[in-house]
């Protein structure tokens, strides 16, 4: 019997002599090899036993877990020839091993800039992620996630490896990720790590590649981010709108009274339909510009609205509604004919939709601060030595979103337009001072400090929430100039109602939470917290 898994072939017979020969048959490693490159291979290895060993315990049927089994033989067997190869090369030694020709190439050295066959099929069986999801069959859900997440960490953790110690050079790991696998690999890491659970996760995951070359989880994954190539980032961002879009879909289809509209729902079609590879130009051309104006209008046409009702579901769609924006302007807008963005900024649909995704800014500032402050708070209760101590758990409970993927709230851009020049003209006409006299009075302490805990981090994020606060404000000025009102600077009758009645719903949110963190944080004693944090 011979299973196949997407251009991985294993028998039972191979999987198990391959288990003896990882038990049994140790290559005869070269004793002039960089000791630390020696390390790293058993820890690896012994790291992904572990793991095969942690599936037996795992509820899952049979079949299953064999090919599983079989697949991480596989996996096991490729870490240790490309990190016995790397050791080879760097000694410039050949015949290493006992079974001669097991770590042939047809490249010979890894160093060069080009990858041999037996590298491609070494990378692409640890990169093949096929079987792994079989685990997420188990009924035991949550063991079968966090071993998921697991085996992506692991595996990620190779080609960080295979990277920083150069046994593979950057220029081939890119091209195998980029071009060999596709990018499904990442995409998959992506998936299992950062999958919008909640409306917070979404709006604090502003931007995907920002947070995964920003936040602090992902330092140590950051070189291997830095090899994508523009075509997998925009698969990426792709991806994460249609996770957002099954999110939604679990969040409206239990109840009649949170279906969504059919303009909606349209658009949502229109977007997942987008293809470059279907149709002539000129038929190409025609359903990019239909797209985005039924998108605009849609946009448009609730931000202004009185009768849209402000609920969890309407943020997720209009989060969900920023993102195909931003996704269409930054791959697609090429395809609009030409001239008609100039003709789009001309009409009151442009400046309504500037405000909306204004909305979305200040929306995703303000829950970045509280972001931030759970962070804080979950730190600095562990201390410096990042010890993981018995943390209350209502406290785990009401900073959850501490375990989030963000950015750094500083390198966001929140238009994808160029502003126009009534947009910079009321901007040059409008002091930032006097933007800042219609804050609501508690806007400047909608994320409060506790007393014997100081972040720079929080104090710059919350600084960004009323800098983008400012924006909002701006950009409703801009449009009761647009409109020709009489005073354009008395811009409250002219705030867009559910674009209002949305931020104050979130700032009440994140107000509310903010005192509920403060309360259970002053059951600690100011000694038992440190003082100062960045």
């Amino acid at each position: 019997m011979t299973i196949r898994r997407k251009g991985l072939a294993v028998s039972p017979q191979t999987a198990e002599s391959g288990s003896g020969n990882l038990r049994n048959k140790k290559p005869k490693l070269d004793f002039r090899a960089p000791k630390r490159v020696l390390v790293l291979s058993s820890q690896t290895l012994a790291a992904i036993s572990l793991w095969k060993r942690d599936l037996v315990d795992l509820t899952l049927d049979k079949q299953q877990k064999f090919r599983l089994q079989a697949h991480v033989e596989v996996v096991l067997r490729s870490v240790e020839n490309l990190f016995q190869r790397g050791i080879v090369d760097r000694n410039d030694y050949h015949g290493v091993s006992e079974d001669e020709g097991r770590y042939k190439s047809t490249s010979g050295h890894l160093s060069r800039n080009e990858l041999g066959d037996s590298e491609k099929g070494w990378l692409t069986a640890i990169a093949e992620v096929e079987g792994i999801w079989d685990v997420m069959e188990s009924p035991n859900v949550l063991q079968a996630m966090s071993i998921l997440n697991r085996w992506f960490d692991l595996t990620m953790g190779v080609f960080l490896n295979l990277q920083e110690h150069e046994i593979i050079q950057s220029c081939c790991l890119s091209h195998f990720l980029n071009k060999e696998n596709q990018g499904q690999f990442i995409l998959s890491y992506v998936k299992t790590r950062f999958y919008p659970f909640d409306i917070s996760a979404v709006y604090v995951n502003f931007n995907q590649k920002l947070s995964l070359l920003e936040d602090d989880s992902m330092k140590n994954m950051r070189p291997v981010f830095q090899l994508l190539s523009q075509d997998t980032w925009k698969k990426i961002e792709l991806q994460y709108v249609h996770f957002e879009l099954e999110r939604y879909h679990l969040e409206t289809i239990e109840s009649p009274n949170k279906s969504p509209t059919t303009e909606f729902m349209k658009i949502r079609k229109a977007f997942l339909d987008l293809d470059l590879t279907i149709g002539s130009r000129s038929t190409l051309m025609y359903k990019m510009k239909d797209f985005f104006e039924n998108l605009v209008q849609y946009i448009s046409s609730q931000i202004m609205s009185q009768e849209v009702r402000v609920t969890d579901e309407k943020l997720l769609e209009f989060k969900i509604l920023y993102d195909m924006l931003s996704f269409f302007l930054r791959h697609y807008e090429h395809h609009l004919p030409v001239g008609f963005m100039d003709e789009f900024k001309k009409k009151v649909e442009y400046y309504q939709t500037r405000i909306f995704e204004e909305t979305i800014g200040v929306i995703a500032s303000l829950l970045h601060s509280l972001y931030m402050k759970s962070k804080q708070v979950i730190n600095h209760i562990n201390g410096e030595d990042g010890f993981q101590k018995n943390i209350p758990h209502r406290i785990l409970e009401l900073c959850k979103n501490s375990k989030y993927i963000s950015d750094s709230n500083e390198n966001r851009q929140i238009s994808n337009f160029e502003k126009t020049e009534k947009e910079n003209d009321v901007t040059g006409r409008t002091p930032r001072s006097q933007l800042r006299e219609h804050w609501r009075p508690e806007v400047d302490s909608s994320i409060s400090m506790y007393p014997h805990i100081r972040s720079e981090r929080v104090e710059f994020s919350v600084k960004r929430s009323r800098l983008q606060f400012e924006n909002y404000v701006l950009q409703v000025t801009t449009l009761a100039f647009y409109n020709s009102q009489k005073n354009p600077n008395q811009f409250r009758e002219s705030i867009p109602f559910l674009s209002k009645n949305l931020y104050g719903m979130v700032f009440e949110k994140v107000k509310n939470l903010d005192r509920e963190i403060n309360q259970e944080l002053l059951k600690y004693t100011p000694s038992t917290i440190p003082h100062h944090s960045k």
